[in-house]
């Protein structure tokens, strides 16, 4: 079984450390004497620490490691999950598959599947999937986010104590620290508010908007966002026979919803009829919003989960798992070693010229990290997104 990239992130005694910190003269569209604007690690360099001058000294500062390779475009899937592929602005499509590294994400060995992007693919929208490309031509995804930025956390809720994960409701989880199992390493939640919240809620499915940080090693993430994607399930209330959401006197609706194995099984407020006309299944389906911690008597609990935007079904059909070896990614590492993958590739794609097709466009779009796209995580239900141009 293949080790994570970030399980536990080192620097090599054999790392050469840059101190310009430019971007290479190899990348087209980049400009060497602009500094990387990448926080934490920047094409060409060897994507684990870099350096800054402080009185004339050198201080390292630590960075992420390398990141995965991405894909940006609109996703398309047959019923059943299989011919799952990504089809770009210019009409090209690439065949994606399921990685290792994304299936086997949780506490409670159930995987965060990647398929579960399919609760996305009605609504028009840009899906970005970071993993790496496989010498069948065939993408690996790890994970997935709507929008076209890769920065973004996407993982399972673990509690740990003293290097044990424990659950939700063990008496000492109140102590345990909060991390997002991701597919490259696990990343710790800082913020106390969001910690808290995911603590009581349990191993709950989430997508964050914006990277981690590297502090003594560990991947941490440090931001409090207002809304994130957390994965769900509706259930029925009253006695209903298939869950339909309540309106409410201001216009929102109110419905169930079972979240991190029922750790939160609850009232959730959907921002509009719009919303509200989604919630006709019992297939999972992602949520946009926040969960409202209780206050008062109810201080401690999680109240109800808000939620402006909600997906389509995921549907219940796994993704075809990766069956090829990967092909090595020529960003990352010194002079010698890109030189190392870039003879490897050509030897791969000398006889493969689909290959070679892929892995240009794959490593075009890897090449360039936007800025978060902060309106995937600002939608609302309503009318699709129009396909781009």
């Amino acid at each position: 079984m293949t080790s994570r990239v970030g399980d536990n992130p080192r620097v090599s005694p054999n790392t050469t450390i840059r101190t310009d910190n430019t971007v290479p003269n190899n990348v087209q569209g980049t400009t060497t004497s602009q500094p990387a604007t990448n926080t934490g690690w920047a094409p060409g360099t060897n994507g684990t620490r870099r350096t800054t001058g402080v009185e004339g000294a050198h201080r390292v500062e630590e960075s992420l490691p390398p990141r995965p390779q991405r894909l940006t475009g609109r996703m398309e899937m047959d019923e059943n999950g299989g011919n799952w592929r990504m089809r770009l602005s210019n009409g090209q499509t690439v065949d994606l598959v399921s990685s290792e590294k994304g299936t086997r994400l949780s506490n409670s060995n159930q995987p965060m599947n990647p398929t579960w992007a399919r609760g996305f693919i009605n609504d028009n929208i840009d899906i970005t999937v970071r993993g790496q490309l496989g010498a069948d031509g065939k993408f690996q995804v790890e994970d997935f986010s709507p929008g076209n930025s890769d920065k973004y956390v996407s993982g399972r809720v673990q509690l740990r104590l003293n290097g044990e994960t424990i659950p939700r409701g063990d008496p000492r989880a109140s102590q345990a620290t909060v991390f997002i199992n991701t597919a490259r390493g696990d990343v710790e939640i800082r913020d106390p508010q969001l910690a808290e919240k995911f603590r009581l809620a349990g191993p709950l499915g989430v997508i964050l908007p914006g990277d981690p940080k590297m502090e003594n090693g560990k991947l941490v993430y440090d931001a409090a966002p207002t809304q994130y994607f957390a994965l769900g399930r509706p259930q029925t209330m009253n006695g209903q026979s298939t869950p339909a959401p309540i309106k409410n006197d201001d216009g929102t609706y109110t419905t169930q919803h079972a979240m991190a194995y029922h750790g939160f099984n609850g009232r959730t407020v959907l921002a509009d009829e719009n919303a509200a006309a989604r919630v006709n299944h019992m297939d999972r389906n992602w949520l946009l919003g926040d969960f409202v911690l209780g206050q008062g008597d109810k201080a401690g609990q999680l109240v109800e989960f808000h939620a402006t935007y909600i997906s389509g079904p995921n549907g219940t059909q796994a993704a075809p798992m990766a069956s090829a070896e990967t092909v090595p990614d020529t960003r990352h590492g010194d002079a010698a070693a890109q030189a190392q993958a870039r003879q490897q590739l050509q030897q791969l794609t000398a006889a493969n010229p689909n290959l070679a097709n892929v892995e240009r466009i794959v490593t075009n779009q890897s090449w360039h990290s936007p800025p978060v796209d902060f309106g995937a995580f600002n939608l609302r239900n309503g009318a699709p997104r129009p396909p781009p141009q």
